[in-house]
C-alpha cells in the first residue's frame, strides 16, 4: 500500500484533470470530489457530507492553489482543489472549452511516454493540460508525495503551439510559471511543483 497509494493519487488527479479538460461535459459521480474507493461505479444514492466538502473547500481556498495540499495528499483534499480550480477555468474561459479545439501535442524526450499533453484553443486564447502516466519507474520509493522530482524528467519535453513559442505560462494548479524554450516546453519545468498541470498565458485572472 505505501508503495502504490502514490501511484493511485498520480492516476487519480491525472484523471480528474482530464475529466475536467477535455471536450465533451465534465462530470464527477456525487460525493466523489475527495477520494473513492468503490471497486465498482459509485452508488450516486449514497449521502453526501456536503457540511465537510463546504469546510475544506473554504480551507483550501484560503491557502492558495491545489499544491498547498499536495504534501497532505491522503486526505483527499488536494483532488477538491484541483476540482475547484478546473471548473473555475471553464467558468472565465467558457468558449475555450465548450467550443474550442482540441490539440493532441507531441511528446518528446527519454520518458516520452510517461506524459499526457494537450491544448485547449479557441481565438488567441490557450490552455495546456499536462499529466502524468505510468509514473512508477519515477517515482522516489524514500518519499510517499504522489511527484516526481523535476529532475527525473530529464530531457523530456512537449512541443507548443507557434503562438506560445518562449512564452511565459502560469499554471492554475500550482504558483508555478514555467517559461517555454522555443516551441519546447520541458517537464521538468511544467511538472516542477505538481504532478499535473494546467497552464494558460499571462492575462487569465486566477481565482
Amino acid at each position: 500500500m505505501k508503495r502504490i497509494g502514490p501511484l493511485g493519487a498520480i492516476d487519480s488527479l491525472q484523471q480528474t484533470l482530464l475529466r475536467l479538460t477535455s471536450p465533451g461535459v465534465p462530470d464527477l459521480y456525487q460525493g466523489t470530489d475527495l477520494w473513492d474507493f468503490s471497486l465498482v461505479d459509485p452508488d450516486n444514492r449514497r449521502p453526501v457530507d456536503y457540511a465537510l466538502r463546504r469546510e475544506w473547500l473554504a480551507e483550501v481556498e484560503a491557502k492558495g492553489p491545489p499544491s498547498e495540499q499536495l504534501q497532505n495528499w491522503r486526505d483527499g483534499r488536494v483532488k477538491l482543489a484541483i476540482v475547484r480550480r478546473a471548473l473555475a477555468l471553464r467558468k472565465h474561459c467558457e468558449s475555450l472549452f465548450a467550443q474550442g479545439e482540441y490539440i493532441p501535442l507531441k511528446v518528446e524526450g527519454e520518458h516520452a511516454e510517461k506524459v499526457i499533453a494537450y491544448a485547449r484553443h479557441a481565438g488567441s486564447a490557450f490552455a495546456i493540460v499536462i499529466a502524468t502516466r505510468l509514473a512508477a519507474p519515477l517515482l522516489d520509493a524514500s518519499n510517499d508525495v504522489p511527484h516526481v522530482e523535476p529532475s527525473r524528467w530529464g530531457d523530456t519535453s512537449i512541443v507548443l503551439p507557434a503562438a506560445l513559442h518562449s512564452r511565459a505560462l502560469f499554471d492554475w494548479l500550482s504558483l508555478n510559471a514555467p517559461k517555454a524554450d522555443g516551441e519546447r516546453l520541458f517537464m521538468r519545468d511544467a511538472l516542477a511543483v505538481m504532478p499535473v498541470a494546467l497552464l494558460v498565458e499571462e492575462g487569465v485572472p486566477k481565482p
